[in-house]
């Protein structure tokens, strides 16, 4: 899919505007692009929204990629979230466009356009939503660890295949593979309950520790949970929710605006 691509402008500032910038991030061991590398910057962006113009996405990431190095700027994490959007890197598109929308300082008309575009991206993206039970207290999705806040919360994906790990105490306790199409929801609850011998050798724990407590095994309430799953290390349901839909229309305002002012 391309496209249609929207008129294009690039602004370019006097040298002593520039100047103004002296406490930015960027531009090597001092932290302030030279003038020589902020010429650089403008026409990598000139040449990342000519190869978009002209369709060829890769090569607009690319130029959007090394322009941002020297000098960030919303204009251009929004112009590079639109091309790796045509290229369907969505994960890294999503990521690029949510930076404009939580820049306060980016323009309120390009921050509205980033949250179109997010939008647009993650309707088209994987969701995945864990939750643990039981013992579990931790999971991971492919190589990387979930925060706590991450639970309980949709994770937008590439779509494909994603690999799903239940932790306990940081041990590796169960693992699935699990796929899921474009625009698709899985709804992952990873629960790890004790083993037989594990649970024998808690009550005996709990015996010593307080003759006069109920051990865990005759409390009704631990069979309750446990249910026709005592037998079982780990118990790992996953729920798939295929939702159909998306479109390969235009989002109004891709690749806009085409002006950097720094």
């Amino acid at each position: 899919m391309r496209r249609a691509v929207l008129t294009l402008t690039l602004a370019l500032l006097a040298a002593p505007a520039l100047a103004q910038d002296a406490g930015a991030p960027d531009g090597g061991e001092t932290g302030v692009p030279s003038a020589e590398q902020l010429e650089e910057a403008r026409q990598l962006f000139a040449d990342g929204v000519r190869y978009a113009g002209e369709g060829e996405f890769e090569r607009a990431v690319i130029a959007f990629r090394r322009a941002k190095a020297i000098k960030d700027a919303p204009a251009i994490r929004f112009n590079l979230s639109s091309a790796l959007y045509e290229t369907r890197e969505l994960g890294a598109a999503a990521a690029e466009a949510q930076s404009v929308v939580d820049d306060a300082e980016a323009p309120e008309e390009l921050r509205q356009r980033a949250r179109g575009l997010v939008t647009e991206i993650r309707r088209q993206m994987a969701t995945l939503t864990i939750r643990l039970g039981g013992q579990a207290d931790g999971a991971r999705v492919d190589d990387r660890s979930l925060a706590p806040g991450e639970l309980d919360e949709p994770l937008y994906l590439e779509p494909g295949t994603h690999v799903i790990v239940g932790l306990r105490r940081g041990e590796e306790m169960t693992r699935r593979e699990i796929e899921i199409p474009a625009g698709g929801q899985a709804h992952v609850d990873v629960s790890v309950i004790p083993s037989p011998a594990e649970t024998a050798a808690a009550a005996t724990t709990d015996d010593d520790a307080d003759p006069g407590a109920t051990p865990l095994t005759k409390d009704w309430r631990f069979w309750a949970v446990v249910g026709g799953a005592v037998v079982a290390i780990v118990v790992v349901v996953v729920i798939v929710a295929a939702v159909s839909g998306g479109t390969e229309d235009p989002v109004e305002g891709n690749f806009q605006p085409g002006v950097i002012e720094w």
